[in-house]
């Protein structure tokens, strides 16, 4: 048989987005809303 290198055999290592539970403002109210640390850092949502 034709032999598989070892990288090519190992599973896929898929990257995710790091997500969070946190309360956010949303049209002036508070909610809990999965968000990423990257829109937190960022400003993009605002929290409660």
């Amino acid at each position: 048989s034709i032999t598989r290198s070892q990288i090519s055999r190992r599973a896929k290592n898929r990257q995710r987005a790091n997500i969070k539970r946190v309360r956010v403002m949303v049209d002036g109210t508070p909610k809990r809303m999965n968000v990423c640390t990257n829109c937190l850092k960022s400003g993009k949502v605002s929290r409660a």
